[in-house]
């Protein structure tokens, strides 16, 4: 019977390193909220751009992301699991990776 999980993880990866690669700067710098938003990406889309189920990210404004982050991390707000992603961190790292989507809806 083939094992899938392994593909998810190469899957997953891929869309990781492809979102970094994205963001990096024309110094070869990659910002610090880029870096921790490529995991983000692998759900909701390249850029944050999301799909039919999953909401995009990148058509909001940072303070919104943070928000709805903490309702997250607080269980102000209905999840299957964000939640969880939520908890995972700071605000400063919150505010990083918002400020990356902010960014680049612009």
């Amino acid at each position: 019977m083939p094992r899938i999980t392994p593909l998810i993880h190469v899957i997953a990866a891929g869309a990781a390193a492809w979102a970094v690669s994205a963001a990096v700067h024309a110094d070869g710098a990659v910002s610090r909220g880029a870096l921790l938003a490529a995991m983000c990406d692998t759900c909701h889309g390249p850029g944050g751009s999301g799909s039919k189920s999953i909401p995009a990210l990148n058509d909001l404004d940072a303070d919104e992301i943070v928000e709805t982050m903490k309702a997250f991390q607080e269980g102000e707000e209905d999840a299957t699991i964000m939640d969880r992603h939520a908890k995972g961190y700071s605000e400063e790292e919150l505010k990083a990776m918002a400020a990356h989507y902010a960014k680049s809806a612009k």
